[in-house]
Formats: C-alpha cells, structure tokens, sequence
C-alpha cells in the first residue's frame, strides 16, 4: 500500500536565521510540523525551542547537494534566504546579485528534487520590489496584477523557475508579497532606534525635529509573524496553489 501522501509534513526553512525565517521557523513548529532549518548560522528562536539545523551555503552547489541528500522525507520548502550586497539599494540592479540569488534557489530546489520523491509545495517571498517599489513609489494597495514592471529583478526569475519546475515535477508554489515587513531581529531592519537616535540629537542641539527626508512616500507594512502564518497557510491551502499574494497589516503610513 502507497503511503507516501500520508507520511508526517516536513517544511526546510531556508534562510532560517533571518527575520522571516525565523518567525517561519516558530509558526511551523507551533502547527505541529517537523522543521529543518538551513543558512550560514543556527537561528535563536524567541520561544527558547530548539530546532534542527544545517549549515549549508546556498551558494555552493556541491555543498548544497551533499548536504541535502539525506533530506528524503522533505515535503515543503519555506524560502526565506536572500543574498543582499553591502550597497543595499543599488545592488537590487545588480547582475552579480541577481546571479547569485537565482543559483541559491537553484542550488536548493534541485537538490531537494533530488533527494526527496514526496515534495509538494514551496513558498517564496518576494515582496513589492516586483512592483519596482526600490526604484520609485507604487501605487498603495499594491495589486498582484500590476507585477511585471520593466526592470530586472531575480524576484521574476524565482517566480519564473519555481512555476516551470513545479509543472515538471509536480509540486505548488506559492509567491508572498509582504511590504515593509518588521518584527524581533537582531540586525538592523528596525529603524525605530535611529530615528530616536536622531530626535536626541536634534534635541541636544536645540533644534527640531524635523524630518530630513524627500516627498511623501505612502507605505504599508506586514508584521513578520502575520507573513509566517501565510506561509503556513499556503503550505497546504489548494487556494494558495500557484498564486501571489499581496501581504500587509493594513496600516498605511508615510
């Protein structure tokens, strides 16, 4: 008797250090999921919990493929790693980056492809630079069908190979288009403690607070946990199967 589509759902978790991944990490492990998390270093969960890790490189395609190889019983990919140079606005036009976050899901999928015979369903996140919103303003909401705008971008290439691959070997994706996402994270994606910084010093002078920046800019922003949920969701939802979805708390702001 074929069991396969029975057997016990294991998400990997890619990029399971960051801010999105680790917030993955926490959801799936509360929905009763098996969880293997994967990036350059072991992710610290906010709960205390414990969680199985491989340090793999996504870069590297034999590391990737060798570590992987194990990975069986993987049914579902979370992605959440991203390759980012220390130019953070102009690097999003950048060839090289764009390369290298193409090969770092390659790397990953077709090993996993590889190794595991019941793969279903991978979530990628994109966010609203498919609208071109590092490049100029966008109109808020944001609608998934305004995608596609004339620039290059490796979120294209993402949605592009995980929608040929998954009509060749069988499985979902789902694409996840969160704004300006926050959340606990221990590097600098939180610009609350600068702009504090910032009225100190304006204070210490004696002068205002003002704000130094350019025109209004209108923004909507996704807490991390509420885009981890969606991914949860997705997992398993036929109404996520192949589709993009537009991710935010609904709290709109300049």
């Amino acid at each position: 008797m074929n069991n396969t589509r029975t057997q016990k759902k294991k998400v990997l978790v890619a990029g399971a250090s960051g801010l999105l991944g680790v917030a993955a990490t926490e959801k799936f492990l509360s929905a009763g999921w098996e969880v293997i998390g994967v990036g350059r270093r072991k992710p610290e969960l906010p709960s205390g919990r414990d969680v199985e890790f491989l340090p793999v490189d996504l870069r590297d395609k034999e590391a990737a493929r060798v570590a992987f190889e194990p990975l069986t019983d993987i049914t579902h990919i979370a992605y959440a790693a991203i390759f980012e140079k220390p130019e953070l606005v102009a690097g999003w036009s950048s060839k090289d980056q764009i390369e290298t976050n193409n090969a770092m899901l390659h790397n990953l999928v077709e090993s996993i492809l590889r190794a595991a015979s019941n793969f279903q369903h991978i979530s990628i996140l994109q966010g609203t630079k498919v609208y071109g919103v590092h490049l100029h303003p966008i109109p808020i909401p944001a609608r998934e069908r305004d995608a596609r705008k004339d620039h290059d971008n490796f979120f294209f290439d993402h949605e592009d190979y995980v929608r040929e691959m998954g009509a060749r070997h069988g499985f979902k994706y789902t694409a996840l288009r969160p704004q300006l996402v926050t959340g606990p994270t221990p590097g600098a994606l939180n610009v609350l403690p600068a702009i504090g910084v910032y009225a100190s010093i304006r204070h210490e002078k004696g002068e205002p607070f003002s704000f130094p920046g350019g025109p209004p800019f209108v923004w909507e922003t996704a807490d991390a946990d509420l885009v981890a949920d969606v991914m949860v969701w997705a997992a398993e939802s036929p109404q996520a199967a192949n589709e993009a979805f537009n991710i935010t708390n609904g709290d709109v702001f300049e």
